[in-house]
């Protein structure tokens, strides 16, 4: 698991016209959980198809449980976290890179952490 540079998640995600922004929704899922270790967690593969197959209502919950874990992992390392599971389903529904750079920038710090 490595950080990624947002900016540059950011400008793939438009340039190739939304193809790296699965790739990168997938790895978000997948360092989420290996930073957090649920017990009951989905591949990345499976919740982007999944997303996909919903025409996006599956990402919806899905930023909710990101919200939900990226929160709590930040609030164990004594850090404030506010409330994500009410802001990242609705950055998901309205402008989602905004929501996943949110969720990687969590990932970086919780990284630096550790």
């Amino acid at each position: 698991m490595k950080k990624r540079k947002i900016a540059l998640c950011i400008i793939f995600t438009f340039v190739t016209f939304g193809i790296y922004g699965i790739y990168w929704f997938a790895q978000l899922t997948n360092n989420t959980t290996a930073l957090v270790n649920p017990a009951k967690s989905i591949p990345g593969g499976v919740a982007a198809l999944l997303t996909l197959l919903t025409f996006g209502i599956y990402g919806i919950f899905w930023a909710h449980k990101m919200g939900k874990l990226l929160g709590g992992a930040m609030l164990l390392l004594g850090k404030t976290a506010g409330n994500r599971a009410i802001l990242y389903p609705i950055l998901e529904i309205f402008a989602a890179p905004v929501a996943w750079a949110l969720m990687q920038h969590t990932i970086n710090t919780l990284l630096d952490e550790a």
